[in-house]
């Protein structure tokens, strides 16, 4: 599943309340998911749509350049196959999003979840420490895991095997 902010700093306590979800494959499932209020099918014009409902997010089957509101892409999502719901973070824009839809998918799934962050040295410690507690502490339904990696890419493919990661 691939999720984008718009170009403007998001809110990281941000509520998934509506969500606007377009056609396609796994858009409107995913989109009455991940809800804690309503979701509602786009229609018409895709600003328009978001401004009417007060839209949080966009469910949506592509990316595009729309950017009024966070878009959300479910790419081969089975929600019926999920056991847990794994949240990568880094410093970028896009964590608070992460983590706030990965806390709302676990919760309606009814699925444990949690929250992770890597370093590969002393030097970085400190900021992915800092940066798991602040979106810990903003989705507590997530458990936090950080890890001294060597190379990010290969902890994330070894992230089913929990039991070699760290707990915050």
């Amino acid at each position: 599943m691939l999720a984008t902010n718009p170009p403007t700093e998001q809110d990281p306590t941000m509520v998934l309340k509506t969500i606007v979800w377009t056609r396609g494959e796994g858009c409107r499932r995913l989109a009455e998911a991940i809800a804690e209020g309503e979701s509602l099918q786009m229609r018409g014009d895709p600003a328009d749509s978001c401004v009417t409902h007060r839209a949080d997010a966009v469910v949506s089957r592509r990316l595009t350049r729309f950017d009024l509101v966070p878009t959300i892409v479910p790419v081969k999502v089975d929600l019926d196959s999920v056991s847990s719901v794994t949240v990568a973070i880094g410093d970028g824009p896009h964590s608070p999003l992460a983590a706030a839809l990965g806390a709302r998918l676990a919760d309606a799934l009814g699925v444990p979840g949690d929250i992770r962050t890597a370093f590969r040295n002393a030097n970085e410690a400190s900021a992915a420490a800092e940066r798991i507690d602040t979106l810990g502490a903003l989705q507590p339904s997530l458990d936090k895991r950080l890890a001294q990696v060597g190379h990010v890419e290969a902890w994330l493919q070894r992230a089913e095997s929990i039991d070699s990661l760290g707990s915050c």
